[in-house]
């Protein structure tokens, strides 16, 4: 049963490349007949593109692109791209002319982006309008706008999709081949080996087939890239002079919306920010008590007119009281000495004065009355 069905194999594969060949023999001989007057066209066709025509009368123009289309045989497939970079002062009226013209001559916008450049309005997009079609949108997108550059380019590719279309015929014999033979399969392995083998042919015919459609889609619709800017004034365009008023009334002009604007974003800024703009005024508040009352100090430290605290008060009244019981208490001994010894010794004892303790209490009395008092209060406590 193998050889019977590798037999069947052989001679399957050698079907499909006799036919492949004939066929491609076939299509060969009248692809090249077509080439040779694409070829033909190509020598006729203006390569330049829209930048030419333009030097030409608009009649001229039209009846020479209708001229070499016609030229055109009907199995060649050309793709038409074309890029055009434009400007004008009325950007919203430029583009929905634009737009308008799309529609009108059957096609559509594939994408579209906008952006902002300073205060003027750029957009770029990619048209697709048919074949057709593609000479004259060129000719009259020139009246929305000021064209500034303009590039065209056609491309052959009946080699590529003719060659596509022989693979993609050669593919479908093969999977039709593979199918009869899995029908007369009997052994698993058989069945398991040509199943894979036409789940790789479909693959390929998917493949080819999508190409196909790919390139009918180029061919028949052309792409066409646009970039419209918006512009104070066109080139070329001479430009009045300004006035010294006219340059003043700007700048004050330009000064105020620039001072309004400046408030209203110092407004928001504030309106978003006002808690840590609060606690900074709290901390620098601090900060600067603090350092006020560093340099207070610091001054009347030089002037010598620094305030006693209450702790040094009150030593100094501790002091003052011990001194003033040590005078009572040698005041009190004195009178008990011998006569003889205090006529000598009496200038001596009138020495403790009680005034001089006195004179020194006076600026503590308060400090001196409440030590004198504490020593009492903790007594009654006891």
């Amino acid at each position: 049963m193998k050889k019977t069905l590798f037999s069947w194999i052989a001679v399957l594969l050698a079907v499909m490349m006799f036919a492949g060949c004939a066929g491609g023999s076939g299509k060969s001989g009248n692809y090249y007949k077509q080439d040779t007057a694409a070829e033909a066209y190509r020598d006729d066709y203006d390569y330049n593109g829209y930048a030419n025509e333009a030097e030409k009368p608009a009649a001229e123009s039209k009846a020479s692109d209708s001229s070499s289309r016609s030229n055109i045989p009907d199995g060649v497939k050309i793709i038409y791209t074309a890029t055009v970079e434009m400007e004008t002062t009325t950007y919203d009226e430029a583009l929905n002319t634009l737009k308008a013209l799309t529609e009108e001559v059957g096609g559509y916008i594939e994408n579209i982006s906008n952006t902002m450049s300073g205060y003027y309005r750029n957009t770029s997009m990619t048209v697709r309008v048919p074949a057709g079609s593609f000479r004259d949108f060129l000719d009259r997108s020139g009246e929305a706008a000021q064209v500034l550059s303009s590039r065209e380019n056609a491309k052959d590719v009946s080699e590529y999709y003719y060659d596509t279309e022989n693979r993609l015929t050669t593919e479908k014999t093969k999977l039709a081949r593979l199918q009869e033979l899995l029908r007369k399969a009997d052994t698993m392995t058989d069945i398991i080996e040509l199943e894979n083998a036409i789940s790789e042919t479909e693959y390929m015919i998917d493949d080819l087939s999508g190409t196909l459609r790919h390139y009918d889609s180029l061919v028949s619709y052309s792409t066409i890239e646009i970039r419209l800017n918006e512009v104070g004034v066109l080139r070329g365009q001479e430009v009045p002079p300004i006035t010294f008023g006219e340059r003043l009334q700007k700048a004050w002009k330009t000064g105020c919306e620039n001072a309004v604007e400046g408030l209203q974003d110092f407004t928001l800024y504030m309106a978003e920010s006002w808690f840590g703009w609060l606690v900074f005024l709290f901390i620098a508040f601090i900060l600067f008590l603090i350092i006020r009352g560093i340099v207070r100090k610091n001054r009347a430290r030089r002037n010598g007119t620094l305030p006693k605290s209450r702790r040094e008060l009150r030593k100094e009244a501790r002091i003052a009281k011990r001194e003033a019981k040590a005078a009572a208490k040698a005041a009190a001994k004195s009178p008990a000495e011998p006569a003889a010894a205090a006529v000598p010794e009496a200038p001596a004892a009138a020495e403790p004065v009680v005034s001089e303790p006195a004179v020194k209490a006076e600026p503590v009395d308060f400090f001196a009355a409440e030590a004198e008092a504490e020593p009492k209060e903790e007594k009654e406590n006891d």
